[in-house]
């Protein structure tokens, strides 16, 4: 298979489902009450939501769980999270990141003072440290460590050509694929040049549209010079 991965819109966030040899692997959740977007994709590729077996939260924000709960009631699936944010999915609560950038530095202290990120609480099955081989789910591929985002964002590369990111990479302005948001921008390049040694072809981010190596590779240049 060329390219397993299919994208499924979850609101103002992207989901992805990975075709595996033992099932469905769905990164990411959305926001709440998105299940019916997911089922939709899953019936034009004639798979059923109990074809998903395991669920990765790529890191624990609102826009990225809020159907977790639903989706693991309806599906049966695991639950895979970084240890560092395994309290904050069973708590049900997140709070948000630090901005980059002037707006979303003001976005952030606004958010932070009058919102509060809720979403139904999730106790994870797996719990990952560094890395987390995904053969066990009949696909090709490993979960790695990439804080910055959040001190627990992970990211997951399959068949050494494709990378889901999260909120790690951003694709919403041609030039650029650097996020508004990262609450720790030093460890944010750092993952970036982790992700950078995979040589990936294709990235596929949280928000905006899978690019290709070439325009990771700029964004990375331009984030270190």
């Amino acid at each position: 298979m060329n390219n397993p991965i299919i994208r499924v819109k979850m609101g103002k966030s992207n989901s992805y489902l990975i075709q595996g040899e033992e099932g469905l692997i769905l990164v990411d959740a959305g926001i709440p009450n998105k299940v019916t977007n997911l089922v939709k994709v899953l019936k034009k590729i004639n798979k059923d939501i109990l074809d998903i077996n395991l669920i990765i939260a790529t890191h624990v924000h609102y826009d990225h769980v809020g159907s977790l709960s639903k989706i693991k009631d309806k599906s049966g699936a695991l639950v895979l999270v970084h240890s560092k944010e395994k309290d904050l999915l069973a708590a049900g609560s997140s709070g948000f990141p630090k901005g980059t950038i002037f707006f979303s530095k003001i976005i952030s202290r606004l958010a932070n003072k009058f919102l509060k990120e809720s979403f139904e609480a999730v106790t994870p099955d797996i719990i990952v440290e560094k890395e987390f081989d995904l053969s066990e789910f009949g696909v090709k591929g490993k979960v790695i460590h990439t804080p910055g985002h959040t001190i627990g964002s992970i990211s997951v590369i399959i068949n050494e050509k494709h990378c889901i990111c999260g909120d790690t990479l951003f694709n919403f302005l041609p030039q650029s694929i650097y996020p508004p948001f990262a609450n720790n921008e030093e460890l944010l390049i750092e993952s970036w040049k982790k992700i950078s040694n995979y040589r990936c072809e294709r990235y596929y981010p949280g928000h905006g549209g899978e690019f290709d190596q070439i325009k990771f590779e700029k964004g990375l240049h331009r984030a270190i010079n």
